[in-house]
């Protein structure tokens, strides 16, 4: 699934198990995409915009334990950005 960075990835996305490819997600200040992340245990390649302070609400513990569960991983793209272009805000 090619996402660009100004496209939300779609709410559920942890229901497509049988994933193989996520180009960028944006992860913001909730754990909930990184919760649903770790459900895509057939991953073999993923991007990752972050764009929160690792130690905001979990975030950091949320991604490694996401990450550990994603056992098929060969490629890993892991950025630090100022904001998710086009994507509102995931915080409550």
């Amino acid at each position: 699934l090619y996402i660009d960075e100004f496209t939300r990835a779609p709410n559920g996305i942890g229901t497509f198990t049988l994933l193989e490819e996520l180009s960028t997600l944006c992860i913001q200040d909730s754990t909930d995409m990184i919760e649903e992340l770790g459900n895509l245990t057939e991953l073999r390649v993923l991007g990752i915009d972050c764009c929160t302070e690792w130690n905001v609400n979990g975030v950091e513990k949320s991604l490694v334990e996401c990450l550990n569960k994603l056992q098929k991983i060969r490629t890993l793209s892991i950025s630090m950005v100022d904001e998710c272009l086009g994507r509102p805000s995931t915080s409550p």
